[in-house]
């Protein structure tokens, strides 16, 4: 088993970064052995308590309670007269799935019924995995109630004949109207199968853990309290946990890959920027990694959770799985649609809507489950690892470890991080990411762009943040753009004597990223833009739209109020939690003007996000000025609460306790978000 191997002298204390070592002692490894197998004896006793409780089950025909359970069925519908949907009409062979649900046996009612154009009767079977029953199906709905033992899971399929009725060109089984199990005998013994799941991310998440570099004692404290909470589940809401067990497993091996991964990473970071890390800093960052990986993951793949534009991306990244990608790449319905008429009217401007995530997302087919499970971890992982390069851009701005964590932790812990899953909207985070690796390569190699390699990443960074997301692409240009006006104006701030000037390789970097942008996917748009989008954005201004809607025309008061209740900790349904940020913003931003290249890269990019929030009153933004600069106003609030740690015994709990409130307002707006059943 592995453990960290603690420094043997100071030198070597302040010359590593810290991370994952693989070997340990003998009587380390004996001490892994025994803490994980109270974890598993801890699985099993607590899977066996929740079993002990009976749990009656239903599922009806539509809705997020009852889909993930219904396989090959038709849409559900609705009787005439009534929008409420009532029944679906089966398959030649149709399925309901209860997975995890327990041993025993179980009264299973199962509502059918057969309203064939002649009235007559019609003849199904339904079987299980150990029964099958014939039933004789009449034209009215009739409750049908069976017996049916369970090793564990239990399947109900229901086999018809199919035909078609009337004009209705599917192939039409029976009427299900609903199903619902009783428990008649319970066993407390859990399933096999979810058992074996349940170890196997337990186990994981420990190892995980002690690769980090936690002790084994409190290595286990994460599994064990996920492990009461799923035990807690298993108890009272046993429906949906034999769906979340496999996705639980998956996350645990998608969680230990990306923390080898980013722990090469961070060491690439270092060395880039040519850093300072003290050692404790990356288990740190890990730490804070694999807890938001956690907590976003498992929300997002809970079988009842909403997300409300997840299906419309994997149906585009769908699209180029069969080969139509190139739709995507031209000026075409693909950019028109992602244009809301509530905000942009009936006749919109043509923005370049870039298909580049979905062409990169499309090789996530490539795993054995559905799309959309993936298209949501991948999101997850590249957010959460933010905490990385906001740490690695702190350290190069002049924070020490500590301050680097105190910012890393305050954006990790920012109520909209959650937020933005819940909306689904995966291609804007995963835009936002590469612009921060951008900014961050950006920063970390200033005093070196003149140098090939460095100038050759640069250009790299600068082509994705342009090529991924095209508000980010706008939102880069003025950085750079600001960035060397800075840097023309305080001669102070550039490099030593003894280098070349940055002015001219930053700004020539980022020109041939836009050329480059250019020739690979915006040219294309270039036409269609100045006949459409010019006009647009020359009207817009004069009539003054505002991100509400296209028929309201809000005061700058008005637009203000909305955001002081969208950024504050205790809106619904959109919660931003930066008050606290925006507020320390600027006194943060003074405590780096010693280190004057930081304060104009700091200023520089806050200076972008308040154009764009007074352009946001004329045109659609979306708050997206706010989230592209959350990681620069957390740096700049943990300069100050770097500066006051050491003032008072009472600062690092007032601190924390800031922190923690975060973070509670975070899983509060996380919780009633996923909970939507719409918007």
């Amino acid at each position: 088993m592995a453990t960290t191997t603690l420094a043997s002298s100071a030198a070597e204390r302040h010359t590593r970064t810290g991370g994952i070592h693989i070997f340990g002692r003998p009587n380390r490894l004996r001490t892994d052995l025994l803490a994980l197998l109270v974890l598993l004896g801890a699985c099993l006793l607590s899977l066996a308590v929740g079993y002990m409780q009976p749990a009656p089950f239903e599922v009806g025909v539509a809705g997020r309670y009852a889909t993930p359970y219904l396989q090959q069925f038709h849409e559900p519908e609705a009787p005439a007269g009534s929008q409420t949907p009532a029944y679906r009409w089966t398959r030649e062979r149709s399925s309901v799935l209860a997975p995890g649900f327990g041993r025993g046996v179980w009264q299973t009612s199962l509502t059918l019924s057969s309203p064939q154009p002649t009235g007559q009767p019609k003849q199904v079977v339904v079987g299980t995995d150990s029964q099958r029953w014939a039933l004789q199906l009449q034209p009215e709905p009739r409750v049908y109630q069976l017996l049916t033992p369970s090793a564990g899971d239990l399947t109900t399929t229901i086999e018809a004949p199919g035909a078609t009725i009337g004009n209705d060109p599917r192939i039409l089984g029976v009427v299900f109207g609903g199903i619902a199990f009783e428990p008649v005998v319970t066993v407390a013994f859990p399933p096999l199968l979810l058992l074996l799941y349940t170890s196997v991310a337990l186990t994981l998440a420990f190892v995980t853990l002690r690769l980090i570099g936690l002790p084994a004692w409190l290595a286990v404290i994460g599994p064990l309290s996920g492990l009461l909470i799923l035990a807690s589940a298993v108890a009272t809401n046993r429906g949906p946990m034999g769906l979340l067990m496999p996705r639980l497993a998956m996350l645990a091996i998608f969680g230990l890959v990306s923390v080898f991964a980013l722990q090469w990473v961070w060491r690439w970071l270092v060395q880039l920027g040519r850093l300072a890390p003290e050692p404790w800093l990356l288990p740190a960052l890990l730490v804070a990694f694999y807890v938001g990986f956690w907590l976003k993951s498992t929300g997002l793949l809970y079988p009842y959770s909403y997300t409300k534009d997840i299906p419309w991306h994997v149906r585009d990244i769908q699209l180029v799985l069969s080969g139509r990608w190139s739709e995507f790449y031209l000026p075409s319905a693909f950019s028109y649609g992602k244009m809301p008429v509530r905000e942009w009217g009936n006749n919109p401007p043509l923005l370049p809507y870039s298909p580049f995530f979905h062409l990169v997302a499309a090789s996530l087919a490539v795993f054995p489950w559905a799309l959309d499970l993936s298209v949501n971890v991948f999101s997850v992982i590249f957010d959460a690892n933010r905490v990385i390069l906001i740490a690695a851009l702190a350290l190069a701005l002049g924070l020490t470890s500590r301050g680097a964590f105190l910012a890393a932790a305050l954006y990790a812990v920012t109520p909209f991080t959650f937020m933005l899953h819940s909306w689904g909207n995966v291609p804007t985070t995963f835009g936002i990411w590469v612009t921060l690796l951008a900014t961050t390569i950006l920063v970390l190699t200033f005093g070196r762009w003149h140098e090939r390699r460095v100038f050759v990443l640069l250009t790299l960074g600068l082509l994705a943040a342009f090529l991924f997301y095209f508000v980010m692409a706008v939102f880069t240009g003025f950085f750079v753009l600001f960035l060397a006006l800075g840097l023309l104006c305080v001669p102070q701030a550039r490099a030593r004597a003894d280098q070349p000037g940055q002015i001219r390789p930053l700004l020539g970097s980022a020109a041939l990223a836009l050329l480059l942008s250019i020739v690979i996917y915006y040219g294309f748009f270039i036409p269609e833009m100045i006949e459409r989008t010019l006009p647009y954005v020359t009207r817009t201004v004069a009539q003054g739209q505002t991100n509400t809607g296209q028929d309201q025309h809000i005061s700058f008061a008005q637009y203000l109020a909305n955001h002081y209740r969208h950024m504050g900790y205790t809106s619904y349904p959109v919660r931003h939690g930066v008050w606290l940020p925006v507020v320390l913003a600027v006194p943060g931003l003074w405590l780096l003007r010693k280190q004057r290249f930081g304060l104009l890269a700091i200023g520089a990019w806050l200076l972008v996000a308040l154009v764009f929030f007074v352009v946001g009153l004329r045109v659609s933004m979306v708050d997206k000025y706010i989230f592209y600069a959350a990681p620069a106003l957390a740096i700049c609030t943990a300069a100050l609460f770097e500066r006051w740690w050491e003032r008072s015994r009472l600062v690092p709990i007032a601190i924390t306790a800031v922190y923690l409130l975060t973070f509670v307002s975070a899983m509060d707006i996380w919780i009633q978000r996923l909970q939507r059943v719409t918007g």
